[in-house]
């Protein structure tokens, strides 16, 4: 498996290398019947950057077809059909009218014009168990994100002198219960 290693001393993990290559491809909420169209920005062995008109929510599950150029398939119609999930939502400027993905496949099928060849790719046990720790570690690190917020608006709540005590008490309960979801989500390594 190729990868990109962090620079030496840091602490970051490891990376997949990533190749800048544009493709129209065309992607949609796994199971949906609606396709968009789309193009790559890069791609690696477990995933790729992608831009597109409709947006899509984390952890979402997502197919994509992406028809590939006659240089790597030797067949000028061949396309790959791929499964797995939306791993990130890049930031997007209200004024860009277009969705930045990141997805993670954990399945690809080649498919050609000719019928002969539909050969269909599951990633290893230990790519599909890399792909499934990412999205944990995703997962967790955008819950404690908001559990942040939940014990941050409990804080300036009970700064306020004029509280009356049952909401005082709520209030020292929601920060508590987040207080102890941010320790355990901690301990889950986010």
């Amino acid at each position: 498996m190729l990868q990109d290693l962090a620079p030496q001393g840091s602490q970051g993990p490891t990376r997949l290398l990533r190749f800048p290559i544009q493709l129209p491809m065309r992607y949609r909420h796994a199971g949906s019947f609606q396709w968009y169209r789309g193009v790559t920005d890069d791609i690696s062995c477990s995933g790729m950057l992608f831009r597109g008109p409709v947006p899509m929510d984390l952890f979402s599950p997502v197919e994509v077809r992406l028809m590939l150029p006659r240089q790597i398939t030797g067949d000028a119609a061949a396309t790959m059909l791929c499964g797995g999930f939306i791993a990130r939502v890049l930031d997007s400027k209200p004024s860009l009218e277009e969705a930045h993905l990141a997805a993670t496949f954990t399945t690809y099928r080649l498919l050609t014009t000719n019928g002969q060849r539909r050969d269909e790719v599951n990633l290893s046990e230990n790519a599909t168990a890399a792909t499934r720790d990412d999205l944990i570690g995703q997962f967790v690190h955008e819950f404690r994100n908001m559990l942040e917020v939940v014990i941050g608006h409990a804080d300036l709540l009970l700064m306020r002198e004029d509280l009356d005590t049952s909401v005082r008490t709520s209030a020292m309960r929601i920060r508590d219960a987040g207080e102890r979801a941010a320790t355990l989500t901690k301990a889950l390594g986010g």
